[in-house]
């Protein structure tokens, strides 16, 4: 036998032996013999150990069932079946309290609405700046316990100097808006106030246009226009009919509108993103200062004046507390959903309080009302769509540069005009 037949036998025997302890590990009940054992050639050994194991299942067989470890043991570590329904228990424990923070937020923002209107409406309080003012002052009470001494969220790094030039601004507006959309309800309904904020999307895009924002589009204006013709719809349909009810909710939304376009260029421009309770944290406080305004110079003489006017503290701290309550669902519900989910319990919310104004107080709504503020909502969902579709592709935005051109050149020629002023 040459020296290169005997190396290879050899190799063959070693691997042979590597293979057997492999087959030990698995199967270690079975009986083997050591390697002491191999006094005879290892033709022979081969021979008697195939006659042996011709029916020995292979090792994928003889591996151990789900659950058990070696000799029929529990396995200590989790198998990929107790790892799935695991995984699907944390989902379904997250899907439902996500829907609870949904549940919880359009509960509250459905009470904080129906209570402001009874209260200015029906149980004789009649001063929407006051109310308003005791919400802010409420809030930046809870709020500033919440974030100095439990430090619930984290205070932003701001001077004076930036909370006057970014703050106070939108604190501003935040006011005008809260003081003329509660205004809104000594005259109007609350299904038919719901029906207005339809034209939100389109206030937004305007300003959004006016402060470069947004590009101005063909598609996007024919959009905001069959938004204004629905709201139209249901205004014309409207009973209860009141033109300074109307006036005072459409400058409620279009102070509103400026105040969001002021927090998106503060966080896209300017980099200073505020979580809901950081924002109530600052707003608030700046929102009380411009409503003390209004409150000295309008509403306060006619209080002193008003011999029939009672203070329930009760109901006031209850109707304040509501009003946080919806602060901070905001901030859960952002924290544990998407914008889109909020976009969709909102519109959901506006439905439900058309129909709760109907039953509660009465408000009659007629079929116009109905078919105006369908076509409204058609056409949102549509803005809201082709936004997103724009968002995820850039690819699919037509006509951005091309629509309108001597409008736009037009509007970009006031904006530098605009700027060169507030830089001499």
């Amino acid at each position: 036998m040459t020296d290169d037949v005997r190396a290879r036998r050899e190799d063959a025997s070693v691997s042979w032996k590597r293979g057997r302890a492999r087959v030990l590990s698995v199967v270690p009940s079975r009986e083997y013999r050591s390697d002491s054992d191999h006094t005879r050639g290892d033709e022979d050994e081969e021979k008697e150990e195939e006659k042996k194991n011709i029916h020995m299942p292979s090792k994928s067989v003889l591996a151990d069932p789900p659950g058990l470890g070696r000799q029929g043991e529990e396995a200590s570590g989790p198998t990929v079946r107790d790892a799935d329904e695991r995984s699907e228990r944390s989902i379904a424990r997250e899907c439902a309290r996500a829907y609870f923070f949904v549940a919880v937020w359009m509960s509250i923002s459905m009470a904080v609405i129906m209570f402001n209107k009874w209260i200015l409406a029906y149980s004789g309080f009649g001063y929407p700046v006051a109310l308003t003012m005791w919400h802010m002052v409420f809030c930046t009470a809870l709020v500033t316990v919440l974030v100095r001494v439990f430090k619930v969220t984290n205070r932003l790094k701001m001077s004076r100097r930036e909370y006057a030039r970014k703050v106070m601004p939108i604190g501003f507006f935040y006011a005008a808006s809260l003081w003329l959309s509660n205004s809104a309800y000594l005259h109007l309904s609350v299904s038919f106030i719901q029906m207005t904020k339809a034209l939100m999307p389109g206030l937004v895009y305007i300003v959004g246009v006016f402060f470069r924002m947004e590009k101005l589009t063909a598609r996007t204006s024919l959009n905001m226009v069959v938004i204004a013709i629905g709201v139209a719809i249901a205004a014309y349909g409207e009973l209860n009919f009141d033109t300074l009810g109307v006036t005072q909710q459409l400058s409620a939304l279009l102070f509103e509108a400026v105040r969001l376009m002021l927090v998106q260029i503060l966080i896209t421009r300017q980099g200073m993103a505020m979580n809901p309770l950081q924002s109530l944290y600052y707003v608030s406080p700046a929102c009380a200062f411009f409503l003390a305004f209004p409150l000295i110079y309008v509403e306060y003489p006619a209080m002193m004046n008003d011999s029939t006017l009672v203070f329930d503290w009760g109901m006031l701290t209850l109707n304040a507390t509501c009003a946080f309550a919806l602060n901070l669902a905001v901030f859960l519900l952002i924290g544990k959903t998407s914008a889109l989910t909020m976009n969709i319990a909102g519109v959901i919310k506006d439905w439900m309080l058309i129909f709760a104004s109907q039953h509660f107080f009465g408000n009659p709504v007629t079929f116009l009302n109905y078919v105006g503020y369908i076509i409204a909502f058609l056409s949102v969902f549509m803005y809201s769509t082709f936004s997103r579709r724009a968002r995820l592709d850039p690819a699919r935005r037509t006509h951005r540069d091309r629509s309108f051109p001597r409008v736009h050149s037009r509007l970009t020629a006031v904006f530098l005009a605009f700027d060169r002023r507030a830089q001499t």
